[in-house]
């Protein structure tokens, strides 16, 4: 607040919002006053910040109570839709469920308020996480207790929701999907026009077709790709892998614990049991043309980095930069 009464704000480039750890009776009550604060005075401070380009809003602690929690979240999308930001070009959404999504589209508007389509009108990267379980079934290794107010509104029936709003942003150069859940985003109608730089996909199952149609509209964007626990619903890893090493500018990859879905017509390729907890397979598959695939994406990755004069990675290595920051991605590869 006393920042955006500075004569720094116009110098205010990215705002990040989270929580403290909340597992005592003090530091709830604590976070309890931050929302409050968040919810009257949020919408005032960001006006104020000429220059923001950047957006990102981390999911509320399980230690808060549901009001609070939806409360944070009323705060995030009334500032979206009150608070007129023109120069906002990248937005992370984490919220608990997709169902939470929902509130970027109540059924009913004002004059008065922004759309949600122009805000990601002028996105250039949109990251969207959807950070709680809904049911114990994709629960890989240690079973967490789903709340009985998770299990009534499952991230899969709901995904629409989140899904929604990339279906609204047509000008992406970087895209993140990541949900605990395995989310089908097989319904996902990609906008034709995107042309990605960067594409994270985490925790989602997809037909072979789909993937390789997105990739395809990137061929000659596209820099970095992370799969993390991708789940394909259709065809096969090697697919995927040979048209990857297609791509002319692809400098970094990252596939860890990806395979094929249990419920799709490839889920014969599927590894019966998984890998110990700390030893997650690149390609957990039975399909022995995947593994090698990946060898050769590696091998093209490595020519392409040498060729733009960088270091190339080890072999083995398809993990060396898992949790790396999008800000350092994009100066990276010069986005």
């Amino acid at each position: 607040m006393k920042l955006s009464k500075s004569p720094y704000a116009v110098y205010v480039r990215q705002i990040d919002f989270g929580f403290q750890e909340t597992g005592s009776e003090s530091t709830a009550y604590t976070a309890a006053l931050y929302i409050e604060d968040l919810f009257g005075c949020l919408s005032s401070c960001l006006i104020k910040f000429f220059n923001l380009a950047a957006l990102e809003f981390h999911e509320p602690p399980l230690g808060l109570s549901q009001e609070q929690r939806r409360a944070y979240m009323d705060a995030v999308s009334s500032t979206l839709r009150y608070v007129p930001l023109s120069n906002l070009r990248e937005l992370e959404l984490k919220f608990p469920l997709t169902y939470d999504f929902g509130r970027f589209f109540p059924t009913q508007t004002s004059s008065v308020q922004i759309p949600i389509e122009d805000v990601t009108q002028s996105l250039r990267h949109l990251g969207l996480y959807s950070c709680e379980y809904t049911n114990t079934r994709d629960q890989r290794y240690w079973l967490k207790p789903v709340s009985p107010e998770n299990a009534a509104l499952p991230n899969n029936v709901y995904a629409t929701r989140m899904l929604r709003m990339i279906e609204i942003a047509p000008n992406l150069q970087s895209l993140a999907i990541h949900s605990l859940d395995v989310l089908d985003i097989d319904f996902l109608a990609f906008p034709s026009s995107l042309c990605l730089r960067c594409l994270d996909l985490g925790g989602v199952s997809i037909s072979c077709n789909n993937l390789l149609s997105l990739i395809n509209q990137s061929i000659h964007s596209i820099r970095y790709i992370n799969f993390s626990l991708v789940k394909l619903n259709s065809g096969t890893w090697r697919q995927v892998l040979v048209r990857m090493c297609q791509l002319p500018y692809l400098l970094d990859i990252i596939i860890d614990a990806s395979g094929y879905s249990l419920t799709g017509t490839s889920s014969d390729l599927a590894l019966g049991l998984l890998p110990e907890r700390d030893c997650p397979q690149d390609i957990e598959t039975i399909d022995s043309f995947d593994v090698p695939a990946l060898g050769n994406l590696q091998r093209h990755v490595n020519s392409n980095r040498i060729a733009f004069g960088l270091q190339p990675f080890p072999e083995t290595d398809y993990r060396h930069i898992n949790g790396a920051s999008l800000e350092y991605m994009l100066d990276l590869y010069h986005v």
